[in-house]
C-alpha cells in the first residue's frame, strides 16, 4: 500500500472518528451528567491523535493532544461541562475538522490561529484546574500505557477467553537500525495475536526516537509465552525479551490519581463503546475504492443487456436451451442485486452532519430549537447519498432561520418556546422518501404570491387564479425569496430553485406542504440507485423510449369515446379523479399523424403532486435497463434524463417525466377542472 492509499485510509477512518466526536459532544451538552458520551468521545480524539502522528501530519496531532489532555482534565471532574467549556472544546473540533481537510500542508495564518486557540485552551485549563493536585507528566506516562481504549480492548479480550500480555524487548546496544528491528518485531506479534499499544508509540519506534528498549501490549490469541519469545530471540539484534502477564506486569494499571469516583466507571457496562465496536468490526469489513465499485455494476449492466438479448435470442429452439437460459437469467438477476447491495449504504453518513449544524444554527440565531432524526439506517445508493448533502443543507438552514419564530414570537402565539426541526427518511415501494419538517410558521400563501407579482415571477391574471397549494409551489421558482433582509443563513425560499433542480438531477421529486402559523413539511422522493433501474418501454413516433417505472401508476387502454376536451385540454376522468391526456411525441416535438383512433394506449405518470396521462402509440413492456449519461452536447434537451442500450444494440431515451411536466409544454390545472 503506497502512501496515498495510507492517506485515504486515514481520511475515511478520522471521518467516523469526528462524527462520533461531535454526536458525542452534542449528547454531552444536552445530558453533562452522562458520562459515557465523555468517554466516548475521549477515545475517538485519542484514537486520532494517534493516527495522525502515524501519518505525521504535525497539526492534527497538535490539535487532538490539546484536546486530549483537556477533555482527560474535565473526565477527571476537574471541572464541569459548561456552557463556556464546551463551547471551547467545539472550537477545537472545527479547527481539527479543517485541518484534516489537508492535513500534509497547513498555511501560516492557519497555524497562527491553531496556536491561538490552543494557547486560549491551555490558559482557560490551567485557570479552571489552578490548586488542584495532579501529575500532568505522570497521568500522560500513564495513559500512554493503558489509555482507556487499551483498556477496553484488553477487558474485551479477557471476556473472550484471550490472554494479554505486556512484552519487554531490548535491543543490543551497538544496533544500528533500531526501528527496522522494532518494525520486525511488531509483525512477529502481530502474527500472533493483536498488538493492544506500544510505549514508546510506534511514530517514536519509526523515527527510531527510544534508547534500546521498548514494551508491546499483546492480545496473545494462540501459542504461549516461550513460544513467543523464542520467536522474537530469532529476530537480528534482539538481546532481551520478557514476557509478562498482564495482571502481573501492569501493577501501574490503576485509574489515575484523580477526584474520580468508582461509580463513574464503565468497567462493567455491557454496551461496548462506539471505537471499541469500530475496532471489532475491522475484520469483517474491506473497503473498496468507489471507482472498482463503479466498474462492477457497469459490468453488471452489460451483462443485464446481454441476459436479455440472448433470451430472445435462444428462447424456443429446445428445452435444454430454454433451461440453461433460465439458470442464466437466475444466476445474473442474483448477481445484479449483490452488485446493488455493494453501493448501498446507509444515509446516516448524511444525517449524521447536521445535529452539529442545527446546534451552531440556532445559537446564531438565538432560537431554541429540539432537532430529531430517525430513519438514518435507511439504505441508498451511494452515487445518491453523495449528492444528498447540499439540498439538505439548505433546506434544514431554512428551516431554522425562517421556518422557526423566536421564543417570544412562539411563546405569543401560544407555542412551545422550543421549535421542533425533523428530519426522516423511509423507504416506500422502489423509493426512499426523506422529510423536512418544521413547526414554524409556515409559508403564507398572500406574502408569496405578493413577492412574485412584485418580481414579475407571476402575473396579477395568474395570481388570481391561484389556490393556496399552488401558491406554495412558487418557492421553487428562480429568484423567489420571502426573506425581508439577508442574514448569513438562509431566507425562505432563496436557493429552493436549486434545491428543485438537485433532486430531479437524481430522479427524484420535492413538493411543499405548509399550514400557516403552523409547520412546513418538504418531502423528497428519491429512486434507490441510479445505476441499473425497471423501466416501461413504449413506442412514439416510430421509436422506442424508456419511462422509468417508479414514476408510472399505472398503464391503461381509454377508448376514444371516454376522451374529453375541457378548456381545450384532453383529460379522462378515471375513479372521479380529472387526469390531462398528452400525447408523447407532441412533447417530443415530433409531429403527430391526425386521425382519430379507436384505443389509446396511456400511462399515467406521477410526479409529486402532478398526474398526467401520457399517450402513445404502443406499450411494449417492462425491462431492467442501464442508465447512460447523454453527453454534454445533449444536455439540454428537455424530457430527456439520459439514455440506455437495448440488447440488440440499438440506443433508447429515457424520459424525463418531472421535466415534461415542469418545462412548460405540460400545464397540470386538474385542481380547477371538472366534468
Amino acid at each position: 500500500m503506497d502512501a496515498a492509499e495510507y492517506a485515504e485510509l486515514f481520511q475515511a477512518e478520522a471521518g467516523e472518528y469526528m462524527q462520533v466526536l461531535n454526536q458525542c459532544l452534542l449528547n454531552l451538552e444536552k445530558q453533562p451528567c452522562d458520562r459515557e458520551n465523555l468517554l466516548e468521545a475521549f477515545r475517538a480524539v485519542h484514537s486520532l491523535k494517534g493516527m495522525a502522528g502515524t501519518m505525521g501530519y504535525q497539526q492534527v496531532t497538535d490539535i487532538a493532544h490539546c484536546l486530549e489532555n483537556f477533555l482527560e482534565d474535565l473526565k477527571a471532574a476537574l471541572f464541569e461541562p459548561s456552557a463556556e467549556v464546551l463551547d471551547l472544546v467545539f472550537q477545537a473540533v472545527d479547527y481539527l475538522q479543517l485541518s484534516l481537510a489537508n492535513p500534509e500542508k497547513s498555511l501560516p495564518r492557519d497555524r497562527k490561529k491553531v496556536e491561538q486557540l490552543l494557547t486560549r485552551i491551555r490558559s482557560f485549563q490551567s485557570s479552571l484546574t489552578a490548586g488542584q493536585p495532579k501529575n500532568r507528566d505522570q497521568e500522560e506516562q500513564l495513559q500512554s500505557i493503558v489509555g482507556e481504549t487499551e483498556r477496553e480492548i484488553i477487558r474485551q479480550a479477557r471476556d473472550k477467553g484471550h490472554s494479554p500480555y505486556l512484552i519487554e524487548v531490548v535491543l543490543r546496544r551497538d544496533t544500528v537500525m533500531k526501528s527496522v528491528r522494532a518494525y520486525m518485531v511488531l509483525r512477529v506479534l502481530e502474527e500472533l495475536g493483536e498488538v493492544v499499544f506500544t510505549v514508546p508509540p510506534q511514530p517514536d519506534l519509526e523515527e527510531e526516537r527510544f534508547e534500546y528498549g521498548f514494551q508491546v501490549g499483546l492480545i496473545l490469541h494462540g501459542g504461549n509465552p516461550e513460544q513467543v519469545e523464542n520467536m522474537l530471540l530469532k529476530i537480528g539484534d534482539v538481546e532481551q525479551v520478557t514476557v509478562s502477564p498482564w495482571e502481573e506486569a501492569a501493577n501501574f494499571q490503576q485509574e489515575p490519581v484523580s477526584p474520580q469516583p468508582e461509580t463513574d466507571t464503565v468497567e462493567t457496562e455491557e454496551v461496548p463503546s462506539k471505537v471499541a465496536q469500530a475496532m471489532r468490526a475491522v475484520d469483517k469489513m474491506v473497503r473498496v475504492e468507489t471507482q472498482k465499485l463503479d466498474e462492477l455494476v457497469n459490468l453488471v449492466g452489460e451483462m443485464v443487456v446481454t441476459r436479455t438479448r440472448i433470451g430472445e435470442i435462444g428462447r424456443g429452439y429446445s428445452e435444454d436451451l430454454d433451461n440453461t437460459i433460465d439458470q442464466l437469467k437466475r444466476a445474473i438477476t442474483n448477481l445484479q442485486d449483490t452488485a446493488m447491495k455493494l453501493r448501498m449504504v446507509p444515509i446516516k453518513q448524511v444525517f449524521d452532519r447536521f445535529p452539529r449544524m442545527v446546534r451552531d444554527l440556532s445559537r446564531d440565531s438565538q432560537k431554541q430549537i429540539r432537532f430529531l432524526i430517525s430513519g438514518e439506517n435507511t439504505e441508498l445508493d451511494r452515487s445518491i447519498i453523495n449528492q444528498l448533502s447540499d439540498p439538505l443543507v439548505h433546506l434544514l438552514r431554512n428551516a431554522v432561520d425562517h421556518g422557526i419564530e423566536s421564543p417570544d414570537s412562539r411563546v405569543a402565539a401560544g407555542k412551545d418556546p422550543v421549535g421542533s426541526v425533523i428530519l426522516k427518511a423511509f423507504h416506500e415501494g422502489n423509493q426512499v422518501v426523506i422529510i423536512v419538517e418544521d413547526d414554524g410558521a409556515g409559508i403564507d400563501p398572500r406574502k408569496v404570491t405578493q413577492r412574485a407579482l412584485e418580481r414579475g415571477l407571476i402575473s396579477e391574471a395568474e395570481r388570481g387564479r391561484m389556490i393556496e397549494e399552488d401558491a406554495s409551489q412558487l418557492i421553487f421558482k428562480s429568484g423567489f425569496s420571502t426573506a425581508e433582509q439577508i442574514t448569513e443563513i438562509s431566507g425562505r425560499g432563496v436557493g429552493m430553485d436549486v434545491v428543485k433542480k438537485s433532486i430531479e438531477a437524481l430522479h427524484g421529486t420535492i413538493e411543499v406542504q405548509s399550514k400557516t402559523g403552523a409547520m412546513t413539511r418538504f418531502i423528497l422522493r428519491l429512486p434507490l440507485t441510479l445505476a441499473i433501474i425497471k423501466s416501461l418501454m413504449v413506442r412514439s413516433a416510430g421509436q422506442i423510449y424508456a419511462i422509468p417505472i417508479e414514476l408510472v401508476r399505472e398503464n391503461v387502454y381509454l377508448e376514444s369515446s371516454e376522451i374529453k376536451t375541457i378548456n381545450g385540454h384532453l383529460v379522462v376522468n378515471m375513479r372521479n379523479e380529472v387526469i390531462p391526456l398528452y400525447f408523447l411525441d407532441e412533447l417530443l416535438g415530433f409531429d403527430r399523424e391526425k386521425g382519430k383512433r379507436d384505443e389509446y394506449s396511456v400511462v399515467i405518470a406521477e410526479a409529486g403532486s402532478k398526474t398526467t396521462g401520457l399517450i402513445v402509440d404502443e406499450l411494449v413492456g417492462q425491462q431492467e435497463i442501464m442508465i447512460k449519461s447523454i453527453g454534454q452536447y445533449f444536455q439540454g434537451l428537455k424530457g430527456i434524463a439520459g439514455a440506455t442500450i437495448l440488447g440488440d444494440g440499438s440506443v433508447t431515451l429515457i424520459i424525463d417525466v418531472v421535466g415534461l411536466f415542469d418545462n412548460g409544454r405540460v400545464y397540470i390545472e386538474q385542481n380547477r377542472i371538472s366534468c
